[in-house]
């Protein structure tokens, strides 16, 4: 369905012979095609996350922003805000959060994926808008070691090595404080 025109697809949804998926979308978002004209003939719904994240890192707010205005009382949930962060969907993410800035995730187990499986841009960016939520899930986990902040560093999260540096001193005077005290009980 690549070449051909949204006036031939239009007539195939109409006479109920093919209907888009977020994929055709997609496609023809990429290839700058009508594509709101397509989009609105799936977009009755908000997408799944992965087509958001992929929206987002094409810098398509233009379709982003026409898939809202045909869901004007979608909110995203709890959930949605977890699983991108779980999954590292970190434009999802950034979109869910511009739909409902009052959102704050609370599932430290979320952010505990984000941390194993280095989506870097995720932490950051939950960093930067709860930093309260990261602060306390890091309290519980151990904080990121030097060679992973290098890495932050050099991907560009800059304000996310500061602050893994800055926890790691906080820890190291915390237990050096523990272990001066225990020594001075013995």
């Amino acid at each position: 369905m690549k070449n051909v025109s949204i006036e031939t697809l239009d007539s195939y949804i109409t006479q109920d012979l093919w209907r888009p998926t977020m994929d055709d979308v997609c496609d023809a978002v990429k290839s700058n095609a009508q594509h709101l004209q397509l989009l609105s003939k799936v977009a009755s719904r908000i997408p799944h996350m992965l087509y958001l994240n992929r929206l987002s890192k094409d810098g398509r707010e233009d379709v982003l922003g026409y898939i809202l205005s045909l869901n004007l009382d979608w909110k995203p949930s709890l959930k949605h805000f977890h699983d991108a962060i779980f999954g590292g969907f970190e434009g999802a993410l950034k979109f869910y959060a511009s739909v409902d800035p009052d959102v704050s995730p609370s599932k430290e187990d979320s952010l505990r994926c984000a941390y194993v499986f280095e989506h870097w841009g995720v932490l950051a960016f939950c960093l930067e808008r709860w930093p309260q939520y990261v602060s306390s899930a890091f309290k519980r986990l151990r904080t990121l070691r030097q060679g992973e902040i290098d890495v932050v560093s050099k991907r560009g999260f800059v304000k996310l090595a500061e602050w893994a540096t800055a926890a790691n001193i906080k820890k190291e005077e915390k237990e050096a404080a523990e272990s001066s005290r225990t020594a001075y009980y013995r």
